[in-house]
């Protein structure tokens, strides 16, 4: 039986904000159609981006990635901001799909803060 997924409110509320901007940089339309024509990266390409950007904001205690490991994390998968937005934008209203994303993105972060605690 698994144990439920405990992180510090810091880590919590630094995820949950992380997500709310996602979802508010999602619903800024500047009226220009995407390039992708309504397709976006896959979900777990997606999840495993957030979840390397999430590391690095802990890593950096400031709160964000700097713009070099933003840069380096995106690069190293392959995708760019535009991707990450799109896939908001495709998906962002599809509230258990969006739900289950940013659960899997915390459970990432909660398996690797367990390992580091005693």
């Amino acid at each position: 039986m698994s144990t439920p997924l405990v992180l510090r409110p810091r880590a919590r509320r630094s995820l949950w904000l992380l997500a709310t901007l996602c979802l508010a940089a999602a619903g800024c339309d500047d009226g220009v159609p995407s390039s992708r024509d309504g397709t976006s990266i896959a979900q777990e390409t997606f999840i495993e981006v957030m979840t390397e950007l999430r590391r690095a904001a802990i890593r950096s205690g400031t709160g964000a990635p700097t713009a070099a490991e933003r840069e380096r994390i995106l690069a190293e998968h392959g995708v760019d901001a535009e991707d990450l937005r799109t896939f908001v934008h495709i998906h962002g209203e599809n509230v258990p799909l969006m739900n289950e994303v940013w659960s899997e993105v915390e459970r990432r972060l909660g398996e690797e803060e367990a390992v580091r605690e005693p």
